[in-house]
């Protein structure tokens, strides 16, 4: 876990998966092992089950998997994360409607030749403009390398 502390920060992500947020360790009841083979592991999830005036709301105590902490005013960061989704539809961001097909580049040069035919229902919406002939789509490093974008509906790919 040591890629989500930072002195005593954790980063967690919310319970949707679509928001970072920075906790001081004092907030935190319970922070479960995790494992670093596991590359969905790069930051622990709150618990649904619980909520700080109901600790005994999550059943499985210190046994939960997910992290117990009062999240109330802590700092949020929307974030893109390229889960493996047995569905598109299981998707929890805000795409295109589907139906056309978009040529979208390879990140590694805006001038590579690569490019992916991509239905447009698999598109997730940021500021990236399809139209600019100067600039044609291209898809975020981050999200297609790193699987994570901090810049989420704000990227320009």
């Amino acid at each position: 876990m040591s890629s989500t502390k930072t002195s005593s920060k954790v980063v967690v992500l919310d319970r949707k998966k679509s928001e970072l947020i920075t906790l001081d360790a004092s907030q935190i009841y319970h922070m479960p092992q995790t494992d670093a083979s596991n590359d969905r592991a790069r930051h622990p999830i709150l618990c649904e089950r619980f909520h700080p005036a109901h600790p005994s709301g999550c059943m499985k105590g210190d046994a939960c998997n997910r992290v117990h902490a009062v999240v109330r005013g802590c700092p949020r960061k929307p974030i893109h994360i390229n889960w493996a989704w047995r569905q598109v539809e299981e998707c929890q961001y805000e795409r295109y409607p589907s139906g056309d097909v978009v040529k979208v580049r390879e990140p590694v040069s805006a001038k590579s030749d690569i490019v992916d035919a991509v239905d447009s229902g698999y598109i997730i919406k940021t500021r990236c403009v399809f139209d600019d002939v100067n600039r044609p789509p291209t898809h975020c490093a981050h999200f297609y390398y790193g699987r994570e974008c901090h810049l989420s509906a704000n990227c320009d790919f």
